[in-house]
């Protein structure tokens, strides 16, 4: 069981899966993409072992690949500022990259996430 996108800083992240909650937003193991307790989207191309998951956010649309094809199920509908999640369970096994380096390129106008670093 696994899941990846995005959530709010109150997220409890204890509580998984996640997207359970009007908090966060995920691209499950399932083949869904969950918010608040029911599917956004489903019946999506699920990932298996080795495949290479993405995901995209411009402030207004989150968009998720598997194996550098966007899956084209957009989320839309946030408020505030959102943070990227990633939950396990089950044994299951993820690495995660969020810089630099990616398998696949991102789409024209995204790049990694730009870390926060102290100059003092």
């Amino acid at each position: 069981i696994w899941g990846f996108g995005l959530a709010v800083k109150d997220c409890n992240l204890d509580e998984i899966p996640l997207g359970n909650d009007s908090k966060s937003w995920v691209y499950t193991s399932s083949g869904s993409i969950m918010h608040n307790g029911a599917p956004k989207h489903s019946n999506l191309k699920i990932a298996e072992e080795g495949d290479i998951m993405a995901c995209t956010y411009d402030h207004v649309e989150l968009n998720f690949y598997l194996n550098g094809e966007n899956l084209q199920a957009p989320v839309t509908g946030f408020k505030g500022t959102v943070y990227p999640v990633v939950y396990v369970d089950k044994s299951a096994v993820i690495d995660v990259n969020f810089c630099d380096k990616f398998h696949y390129p991102p789409p024209s106008g995204f790049q990694g996430i730009m870390m926060e670093h102290s100059i003092i």
